[in-house]
């Protein structure tokens, strides 16, 4: 390589096209019952750090992970959301939020 135009030019089969890039970013899911809740937890607290312009430290802070849409849905759910998108969207970042846990009792 004789020039950054070229550094910058040989990865170029491997990139993600944008439109591909926010599509997967915007439905990106965290199974929570597994090791990976970990992963969960961080995501959201960035963007918690991020929003609220104080640091969110996901191995120091208190909340734990909750679902807007509850992962084991009670008889009140069944019905007034299609099964099929309840099983693509319960464990969407977008489902998932920070709680404390005396605040979701």
């Amino acid at each position: 390589m004789t020039g950054p135009a070229q550094v910058f030019e040989s990865p170029r089969p491997i990139y993600v096209k944008d439109d591909k890039f926010r599509q997967d970013f915007s439905t990106p899911a965290v199974d929570t019952g597994s090791r990976r809740k970990k992963t969960a937890k961080y995501i959201l607290s960035r963007l918690e750090s991020d929003v609220s312009n104080r640091d969110c430290d996901p191995d120091t802070d208190p909340a734990t992970i909750e679902h807007i849409l509850p992962e084991n849905p009670g008889e009140e759910w069944i019905g007034s959301y299609p099964e099929k998108r309840w099983e693509e969207d319960v464990y969407r970042i977008g489902n998932l939020t920070l709680l404390e846990s005396y605040a979701n009792r």
